[in-house]
């Protein structure tokens, strides 16, 4: 296979990732239950409320859809929190991430959407949605975040939808 043609696999990958995340994903979103605070926080015998809070990014590594891609949890509730990692498979059979190392970061959502790290802010970075219009917005709205994936969409793959 050439490499201009995995260029325009890849590509469409990430597009198809991206429009999964915004139509499926996000609409599914419990609003009491995103939190882009923290990837994951579950409650703890000191907390009273119900649930387990995500961010985006948090809620697409639990998607079944996305952990048959690579991209899932990772951490044990103990710490408080898990977070997301992307292990893609090398021909070895083992993943990046386990040759690097198990903590996940920004380069976890960067590669697995195909992500500049101004877009990830965008996306997925708590004070992107902490500080919109001056004010602490740590719960967006279902429309907000998928106006945002759409503005990734068109700047990376140059189409609007």
């Amino acid at each position: 296979m050439s490499a201009k043609r995995n260029i325009v696999d890849a590509s469409r990958t990430l597009l198809a990732r991206l429009r999964y995340l915004r139509d499926v994903v996000v609409p599914k979103i419990p609003a009491n239950e995103l939190n882009m605070a923290n990837y994951e926080k579950a409650p703890t015998r000191y907390d009273h409320t119900c649930g387990t809070s995500r961010c985006i990014a948090g809620w697409a590594a639990v998607n079944q859809t996305f952990m048959d891609q690579g991209l899932r949890l990772h951490g044990k509730y103990t710490y408080g929190s898990r977070w997301p990692i992307y292990q893609p498979q090398t021909k070895i059979g083992q993943s990046r991430r386990e040759k690097l190392g198990d903590r996940g970061s920004v380069l976890t959502e960067s590669d697995f959407f195909g992500l500049t790290y101004n877009q990830w802010q965008m996306l997925f970075g708590p004070n992107s949605y902490r500080y919109d219009n001056g004010h602490v917005n740590n719960t967006p709205g279902v429309g907000e975040i998928q106006t945002r994936i759409n503005k990734v969409i068109k700047r990376n793959h140059g189409v609007n939808r």
